[in-house]
C-alpha cells in the first residue's frame, strides 16, 4: 500500500496484510488515515514507512514481525526522511513480537521534522523506541519486555527509550515523555 507525497485523505480501513516483500504501507501526504488494520509476519521488512503531515495511523495491529532480516534493522514504524515530517500521530496501536525497533529516523536530510506523537499505543517483546527528531511526544503508552533481550537484528540496546542527536542524525529538542507504563524493559529486567 502506498501513499505518495502528493496524496490527501487516503483511508486505509479494516485490512489484512501477511507475508512482506517489501514494507507494507510507505505512507506520505497529507491528512491520510491508516487504521484498523492487521499485519503479520513481517519477513524482515519494515512495517509501515511514513512521512508527511497530518497523518493519522490508528488502532492497528502489528504481530511477528522478523523472521528473517531483510535490512540492517526492520522497524515497526520507519521514518522516510527525504520528505518534511510534521503532526503524525500514533495512536492506540497494538505491536508484539517485532524484533527490530519501534520507530526510527534515518538522517535528516530536509530538517523541519518533527511533532511526532506516539499515544495510547501497546508495544511488546520489540525493540527500543529510537527518536532523532524534534518535539516528539509519548503519552500514554504501554511498553513491556522493550528492548529486553538481543535478537539476531539487533544488538544489545539496554533501554527502551533512546536518543540520539548525534551529527546527521537530528536534534532530538522538545521531547516529552509523559503518563507511560514500562514492564521488565531493558536488558536485563527481571519481569
Amino acid at each position: 500500500l502506498q501513499s505518495n507525497n502528493g496524496s490527501t485523505g487516503v483511508l486505509a480501513h479494516s485490512n489484512t496484510f501477511s507475508g512482506q516483500a517489501a514494507p507494507w504501507v510507505w505512507m506520505s501526504g497529507t491528512e491520510n488515515t491508516l487504521t484498523r488494520n492487521t499485519f503479520t509476519d513481517g519477513d524482515g521488512w519494515d512495517a509501515i514507512v511514513y512521512s508527511g503531515t497530518d497523518n493519522l495511523i490508528t488502532w492497528n495491529k502489528i504481530t511477528d514481525g522478523v523472521s528473517v532480516a531483510y535490512n540492517a534493522s526492520p522497524d515497526v514504524f520507519e521514518h522516510w526522511n527525504a520528505i518534511t515530517t510534521s503532526r503524525v500521530t500514533f495512536a492506540y496501536n497494538y505491536v508484539n513480537n517485532w524484533d527490530g525497533i519501534i520507530m526510527t529516523h534515518k538522517n535528516n536530510t530536509v530538517g523541519d521534522n518533527g511533532e511526532v506523537n506516539f499515544i495510547g499505543n501497546t508495544f511488546a517483546n520489540t525493540g527500543r523506541i529510537l527518536i532523532q527528531m524534534p518535539n516528539c511526544r509519548l503519552l500514554s503508552n504501554t511498553f513491556y519486555k522493550v528492548a529486553y533481550e538481543d535478537t539476531t537484528v539487533r544488538s544489545d540496546q539496554n533501554h527502551p527509550i533512546g536518543f540520539d542527536d548525534s551529527p546527521g542524525a537530528g536534534s532530538v529538542d522538545g521531547a516529552v515523555i509523559r503518563n507511560n507504563v514500562f514492564i521488565g524493559c531493558g536488558t536485563g529486567a527481571t519481569s
